[in-house]
C-alpha cells in the first residue's frame, strides 16, 4: 500500500518581513539570511529524515521560487511545477506598503484582518479557499497535470512537496521551525538543532 505524505513548507524570512513590508502578490520578496538558513535546515532535515520527493508544488511568488530552489537541492525532487493557485494574497493597494496599514484598514471597515477585501484584491479567506481546492485535487491522487496545481488550508504556503512511499512505511519525520530568544532552530522528535 502506498501512502502519500503532504508537506506544507511556508517561505523563508524575506528582506521586506525585515522592513516591516506587506508583500502579498505586490512584491516577490527576496529571502533574508535567516530565511535562506532556515530553508536549508528544513531541508536537510527532511533529506536526513530520508524523505524522497516525488512532486514539489511552488507559488509562483519569488520568495516560494527561492525556497523551492533551497529545497530541490536538498530533496531532489523527481517533478517541480509552479501553481498559481498557490500565490500570495491580492492585496489590492496594500501590497508592498507597510502592515500596520491593512490592519489599520480592517479596522476601519470594522471586520477582522482576515476577512478584510481591498477593492480589486482578496481576502485571506479566498486564498484559503484556492489553497483547499489545491490538496483536495494533491490528496485524491489526481493526474500529474492536476497533481502539480494543488494544495489549500493555511495561509501563505509557497511549497507542497508530495511524498509517496514505494516499498515500507516509514516514519514521519517530526520537525518543525523553532524560533526563540536564542535563534532559530529546527525541532526534530524533542530534540532543537541548530
Amino acid at each position: 500500500m502506498n501512502t502519500q505524505h503532504i508537506y506544507l513548507i511556508k517561505h523563508g524570512e524575506t528582506e521586506e518581513n525585515l522592513q516591516g513590508i506587506h508583500q502579498g502578490r505586490a512584491v516577490g520578496g527576496r529571502l533574508s539570511e535567516r530565511g535562506r538558513a532556515d530553508i536549508g535546515r528544513v531541508g536537510a532535515c527532511l533529506a536526513a529524515a530520508g524523505v524522497a520527493v516525488d512532486q514539489m508544488l511552488v507559488s509562483p511568488m519569488s520568495r516560494c521560487r527561492e525556497s523551492a530552489e533551497l529545497l530541490a537541492a536538498a530533496l531532489s525532487p523527481a517533478d517541480v511545477g509552479v501553481d498559481e493557485r498557490l500565490a500570495a494574497k491580492d492585496s489590492g493597494h496594500l501590497g508592498g506598503r507597510p502592515r500596520e496599514l491593512a490592519a489599520a484598514e480592517a479596522a476601519r471597515h470594522g471586520v477582522p484582518i482576515h476577512r478584510l477585501r481591498t477593492p480589486g484584491g482578496e481576502s485571506s479567506e479566498d486564498v484559503q479557499a484556492r489553497y483547499v481546492d489545491l490538496l483536495d485535487e494533491v490528496s485524491s491522487g489526481g493526474t500529474a497535470n492536476h497533481r502539480a496545481r494543488r494544495a489549500r488550508r493555511g495561509h501563505r504556503l509557497p511549497a507542497a512537496v508530495a511524498h509517496r512511499e514505494r516499498l515500507r512505511p516509514v516514519p514521519p519525520a517530526r520537525a518543525r521551525i523553532r524560533r526563540g530568544a536564542g535563534g532559530t532552530g529546527v525541532e526534530e522528535d524533542g530534540q532543537v538543532r541548530g
